[in-house]
């Protein structure tokens, strides 16, 4: 279920900081990393960068735009 509703956020966001991942849900940062993880693993969602904000930004492979990078 958790993995779920994680899939779910991003399919209507696109991307987002783990932080506010985690203040949403407020499972606590491992079981938010576990499920973040698993979806990279599956191929759901890439690490990004956000150019304006840092943090630990995670999105939908699709929807992500690569600045300065190939």
């Amino acid at each position: 279920e958790v993995f779920y509703q994680v899939k779910l956020y991003f399919d209507m966001l696109g991307a987002a900081d783990l932080r506010e991942v985690n203040k949403l849900f407020g499972w606590g940062n491992e079981v938010v990393k576990k499920t973040v993880n698993r979806l990279m693993e599956n191929g759901k969602l890439v690490m990004a960068e956000h150019p304006k904000e840092s943090g630990e930004w995670v999105g939908i492979g699709s929807t992500i735009v690569y600045y300065g990078r190939k």
